[in-house]
């Protein structure tokens, strides 16, 4: 797969997607004895395991990067493709995938720091700061007005997008170049 999000910090796991699907093409590896970069494509031997409600790879046995600087598209869906945030089979078909939903608002940030946004739908999604490699690991204040958001989706109890970088976060539909493209 492609290496599409990488976990800042001292514990870098990071994220795959296998390219070509638009759904159930996504893995979390928590393995911090490998260090790929964004845009790598890898093959890797692991064990699957399952933590919280998410997949993942762990103890990787073998590693290869077959190549480098691979592009990394997200894909764009609505709020109404993910269900929501609780657990349900439209969501978890994009677990551990990078997605971006255009024209969101912030309704509310929870007790635990979390954006709860709405796109209209009728649904809501959780922003968390889990990967944001930004200002002190922090979401900064949520945009005012419609925004766009790209980030990987995952899936522990609840589904949560989580930026990486700033760019991931448009206060217009920017596209995939310039709004939550690779840096």
């Amino acid at each position: 797969g492609i290496v599409t999000a990488v976990k800042p910090g001292t514990y870098p796991n990071f994220y795959l997607t296998q390219p070509g699907l638009d759904s159930w093409g996504g893995i979390y590896v928590y393995d911090t004895s490998v260090e790929p970069e964004l845009g790598d494509e890898i093959t890797l031997t692991a064990t699957v395991g399952e933590y919280g409600s998410g997949t993942q790879l762990t103890d990787v046995s073998t590693f290869t990067t077959v190549s480098s600087g691979n592009p990394i598209t997200p894909i764009t869906v609505t709020l109404e493709d993910l269900g929501g945030y609780e657990c349900n089979l439209s969501g978890e078909s994009y677990e551990s995938m990078l997605i971006k939903v255009n024209n969101v608002t912030v309704d509310e940030v929870n007790e635990f720091g979390d954006w709860v946004i709405s796109d209209g739908s009728g649904q809501v999604a959780l922003v968390d700061d889990y990967l944001y490699d930004g200002e002190g690991g922090v979401l900064p204040d949520p945009p005012i007005g419609s925004f766009s958001i790209t980030g990987i989706i995952n899936s522990y109890y609840d589904y949560k997008i989580e930026p990486r970088f700033a760019v991931d976060i448009c206060t217009v539909d920017c596209g995939s170049v310039q709004c939550g493209a690779e840096l």
